[in-house]
């Protein structure tokens, strides 16, 4: 890509500009580059809840806090001697 400095202005601060559109830089194109790059965390953190909502739909859980043991589906606060149990008789199975 060529650089077309006709249209360069340095003021008296050294502050440098183009004018036009002749500069040959997609400055719209880079900013949405750079804006894109920026959201790809985010939407993967977006893509990953809204699969976890659907796993969730999908069991029935309804509140919190709910626990997958195995197959089976522990809703509610349970003592740590029934979860310990849960995860003997999965592990069994």
């Amino acid at each position: 890509m060529a650089l077309n400095l006709d249209s360069l202005v340095v003021d008296s601060s050294g502050r440098a500009s183009f004018s036009g559109l002749s500069t040959g830089i997609d400055f719209v194109g880079a900013v949405d580059a750079i804006i894109a790059a920026k959201r790809i965390p985010a939407v993967t953190l977006e893509t990953r809840i809204t699969g976890n909502e659907e796993e969730i739909a999908a069991l029935g859980i309804a509140g919190t806090p709910s626990l997958l043991v195995g197959e089976r589906l522990v809703s509610g606060t349970v003592s740590l001697k029934t979860l310990h149990r849960n995860i003997a008789q999965a592990r069994a199975s």
